[in-house]
């Protein structure tokens, strides 16, 4: 749509304009009246020059008159030479809510041309100061300069008149190819011939779109301060914003594998941004990718870019990109990067390449990947890496080729140095370290360097870590850490005896010691003593005193509580672990919790008490298959009124055979416990005559079978017999039955939650002056039958 042209402004236009403006408009196709002079305001679509002042004269240039109107710029000039020019600063206003642009300017003598600068032409005219403000309010300043044209000049000074015209469009279309207009990127890439023809597409406003480069495209985005991203799609959000197929036509969805052809995209400034979960670009089997400016930011969970086999990549100049992907671990190993090469072929000469929460450059799957050009010199700036994780993380099987650049990275600057298949010839990969917002970066590129020899002094240290090239005069950055049972690191020492640090400056090749300290890994409060082991610190408790033991690091120990000692962990955020095939702690005495992690990631449980226990803060976790995260034995009393407790393996967090076990307060327990061999496993189960269950409060949880299972007629109670009846706690869910009974069951307070069924079992008494109702609880997405009392008095 056009804007309305309704008046020609005169000599005071400047003023007159300047107070049309602040008066200010409340209804479309309001009239507004100022000295006799009548304006008709489209707040749809309203644009308007709103000032205009010479700027420049160059070889003799000057001017008279200098006039505007709504579209419309007059004034008189003055030519003298071929080489005459004079530029105008136009201010426009978009006083509507539609973005708006210049289609054309019109109105110069055939022998004259003009230049505009500060603006592209057919762009949406944005605020200066805010590229986003493209509607109402936004306020755009362009430069329009005008001379001669090509043999423009006939060797005379000419007098000319000015009256131009600008042609106020909105913008609508979002992309062009030379002079046809398109809707859509999309539009403009499927009328763009297939045969190979390079094809520049201009991109006119920033746009919420996904587009997709086929077969035969030779596509050239030209994107001029631009944004292309994909934040406003719902539906799909696993599609990136930009896929390159050579496999695949614009009739076929699928790759043909038998008919692999040749996809190019090449992005020129501007930006490219996800927040969704899949990457920003995506290049495929024949298709290519060439940056050599502008960014690609990913702020979702994946990457900037991604090359799957067969895929050509190449980056350069000021490219910019940027990832917050998340790390992909598996056996300990981050598979995702900000540029992930996944069997293609990725070159890299120039830009910067950032990872914020993975790493910079992932190559995996047989690919080949070159940074820098190998033409006997190295660059140590540029192209640049710099990441969180690893600079860039090399599996076997690929092909690496680094020839200039600095790669930077928190855990690492390369993952394996061994994996790179070539340098430039006669340079060393040289290490530093470098602070970067107080953390320590591992820093590498090529240069001259000395070796440091790590001696870990009767410790263990990887082999990749053994010896270090780094560069002369530079930090020997991060140190590795090697371990030793039983004692604690004090430092690297250098053949000097000083100590070495991340940023000390290294000048020739030394062998670094290191130093050991006796472990202290606990510490008796009452006493204020330390000692090297959890299990040192129990020995040394006194009999039948509670004591009480916190840890100073997290450590993994096999303990016992013996039968005369009364032992409380206040573990704060430490943890106590044991991975191997036995118990974490065994209690034969009294145990408290009140803080502290306590977990198993071996085949048995974290605890067995054997005698008493409580619990009221803290977090136990197990994920084994085969045993419970508590097991309380025949004869032992568990009360736990705090914490949290977890099965994620195939087990029960609380299992007893034959003790007492006592839940209330604000505990949490869940469990994965699956139904195995017709045993019907639950959260928390007995299945001894012996045991007794009291459950006053707390949230009981079971997301593969029951809440709660009382066998072998054994005593479960919930709730409190006080003649009060509690809805809200405590809650005991499961996904096959909230409660599975068959044994005695009172039932006092509390709500029972299952999918099928809530209760399985017979109620030996409930509160008095009650009587059994049930329901249904949306949790989630999922309804929920419920069982609870109701009060009949």
């Amino acid at each position: 749509m056009k804007s309305r042209k309704i008046i020609n402004i005169s000599t005071l236009s400047v003023l007159i304009c300047i107070l049309l403006l602040t008066i200010g408009f409340s209804a479309p196709n309001a009239v507004l009246e100022l000295n006799g002079i009548s304006a008709t305001v489209l707040e749809y679509s309203d644009i308007r020059i709103t000032d205009i002042r010479v700027s420049n004269r160059t070889n003799g240039a000057t001017n008279t008159v200098v006039d505007f109107g709504i579209d419309e710029v007059v004034s008189d000039i003055v030519l003298p030479n071929a080489n005459s020019t004079i530029t105008y600063d136009i201010t426009i206003t978009n006083l509507g809510n539609v973005e708006m642009g210049i289609k054309t300017i019109t109105g110069l003598p055939s022998n004259l041309e003009y230049v505009v600068t500060g603006y592209t032409m057919e762009a949406a005219l944005c605020d200066d100061n805010n590229n986003s403000k493209c509607t109402l309010g936004s306020v755009t300043t362009i430069h329009l300069t005008i001379g001669y044209g090509e043999n423009g000049y006939n060797g005379t000074t000419t007098n000319y008149n000015i009256n131009l015209t600008l042609d106020f469009e909105e913008m609508l279309y979002t992309a062009r190819i030379g002079s046809q207009y398109y809707l859509t990127i999309q539009d403009a890439i499927d009328a763009a011939p297939t045969d190979g023809t390079e094809t520049t597409i201009v991109l006119l406003k920033n746009v919420y779109q996904r587009i997709k480069i086929w077969r035969g495209n030779n596509i050239v985005l030209d994107m001029p301060n631009l944004v292309l991203h994909n934040k406003e799609f719902t539906d799909n959000i696993g599609d990136p914003v930009v896929e390159i197929f050579g496999a695949r036509d614009k009739a076929h969805s699928n790759n043909d594998t038998s008919t692999v052809g040749t996809a190019i995209f090449k992005m020129i400034n501007g930006s490219i941004i996800t927040d969704a979960n899949q990457g920003a670009v995506n290049v495929e089997l024949g298709g290519s990718f060439i940056m050599t400016g502008g960014s690609i930011l990913a702020s979702g969970n994946r990457q900037a870019l991604y090359i799957k086999t067969g895929g050509t990549a190449e980056i350069s100049g000021t490219s910019h990109l940027r990832a917050t992907a998340e790390p992909v671990l598996t056996g300990n190993v981050n598979y995702r990067g900000t540029v992930h090469n996944v069997g293609g072929t990725l070159t890299i000469t120039g830009g910067t390449i950032e990872a914020a929460g993975t790493n910079g450059i992932a190559l995996t799957s047989e690919s080949t990947t070159t940074i820098g050009t190998k033409d006997g010199t190295v660059g140590t700036t540029t192209p640049s890496f710099i990441s969180k994780d690893t600079g860039v993380y090399i599996k076997t099987g690929t092909t690496f080729n680094f020839y200039d650049g600095v790669v930077k990275g928190i855990t690492n600057a390369f993952n394996d140095e061994s994996k790179i298949s070539d340098i430039e010839t006669g340079y060393d990969i040289a290490h530093s370290g470098e602070t970067i917002e107080n953390e320590e970066y591992h820093t590498a590129f090529l240069g001259e360097t000395v070796t440091i020899t790590f001696d870990p002094n009767g410790g263990t240290l990887s082999s990749s870590e053994l010896t270090r090239q780094v560069a002369t005069g530079s930090a020997i950055g991060p140190l590795p850490v090697p371990t030793y049972v039983g004692y604690d690191l004090v430092g690297w020492y250098d053949s000097n005896n000083q100590l070495v640090q991340p940023g000390t400056i290294i000048a020739a090749a030394d062998i670094l010691t290191a130093r050991w300290k006796e472990a202290t890994v606990a510490t008796i409060v009452s006493t204020g003593e330390s000692y090297s082991s959890l299990t040192a610190a129990i020995n040394a408790a006194p009999a039948n005193t509670k004591t009480t033991i916190q840890l100073l690091k997290n450590t993994s120990e096999k303990i016992t509580i013996g039968s005369n000692k009364n032992i409380e962990f206040d573990f704060g955020s430490y943890t106590l672990n044991n991975t191997g095939n036995t118990d974490v702690i065994t209690n034969n005495g009294t145990l408290s919790i009140i803080s502290g992690t306590f977990k198993n990631t071996g085949t048995k449980s974290v605890i067995v008490n054997n005698k008493t226990m409580t619990m009221t803060g803290g977090t136990i976790n197990t994920s084994s298959t085969s045993a419970s995260a508590i097991n309380n034995t025949s004869g032992a009393t568990l009360e736990i009124t705090g914490g949290t407790i977890t099965a994620t393996g195939a087990r029960q967090a609380v299992y007893d055979t034959g003790g007492t076990v006592r839940i209330s307060g604000t505990t949490v327990l869940s469990s994965t416990a699956k139904v195995e061999s017709g045993k019907p496993r639950a959260t928390v189960q007995s299945e001894s005559a012996s045991s007794n269950i009291y459950i006053t409060g707390g949230t009981i949880i079971s997301t593969a079978t029951n809440g709660i299972a009382v066998t072998n007629k054994g005593t479960l109670t919930i709730g409190t017999e006080d003649g009060n009846i509690s809805t809200t706690s405590p809650v005991i869910r499961g996904t096959g039955k909230g409660v599975y009974s068959t044994s005695t069951l009172y039932i006092y307070d509390g709500i029972l939650q299952s999918i099928t069924t809530p209760l399985d079992g017979t109620t030996t008494a409930i509160e008095a002056n009650s009587t059994p109702a049930s329901g249904t609880t949306t949790i989630g997405n999922q309804t929920y039958n419920t069982w609870y009392l109701q009060s009949t008095s």
